[in-house]
């Protein structure tokens, strides 16, 4: 592949370059990444950290794995429709109800979201990945999760969407992930 600019804060490639991402690339910088944390960052699943901060080296280790696009944690910028249109908003009215809140605005349009981590080009229409992890630990469903991701995959435009569920605290073992799978 290509890459046109890796080392500058704007990350560029063609639609070719983009469309030639494939799953098998994608699974494999997943589970390159997935080693990496469990290799370099054992400790902070054993001590059932904050899920933002195992999410926050996951997504280094995935910015190694996709110097070509831009790998951000909880971003809630989309590329720009209009010009004063950054925010990500999902319309599915089924979600609202799902995750027990409606659009903090009345004038919004549609529910702010923030995935954990996303794999894409800013200010562009190239949104590569979009993870949604969980620990074992957590107390709230992971359905809520999935159907969020499931909405984000489809309503942005996605082409891979993927659940990874972080075994931590007592249950934590070899290699880290309980679950890893895409919806």
């Amino acid at each position: 592949m290509n890459v046109r600019s890796v080392t500058n804060s704007a990350k560029t490639l063609s639609q070719a370059e983009f469309d030639a991402v494939d799953e098998k690339r994608v699974v494999q910088a997943i589970e390159g990444a997935q080693k990496r944390l469990w290799d370099s960052d054992k400790r902070l699943l054993e001590l059932d950290a904050h899920e933002r901060s195992i999410c926050f080296r996951l997504a280094l280790y995935l910015a190694e794995q996709f110097p070509e696009f831009d790998v951000d944690c909880e971003y809630n910028r989309n590329h720009a429709k209009a010009e004063d249109d950054y925010l990500k908003r999902l319309k599915d009215q089924n979600l609202f109800e799902i995750v027990g809140r409606e659009p903090r605005c009345g004038d919004e349009d549609g529910l702010m979201i923030m995935p954990d981590i996303i794999v894409h080009i800013r200010d562009k229409p190239m949104n590569l990945l979009v993870i949604e992890a969980k620990k074992t630990s957590s107390l709230i469903s992971e359905l809520t999760d999935l159907f969020k991701l499931h909405a984000v995959k489809e309503e942005l435009g996605y082409r891979f969407a993927r659940f990874i569920k972080f075994n931590v605290g007592k249950d934590c073992n070899s290699g880290g992930i309980c679950e890893s799978f895409f919806v």
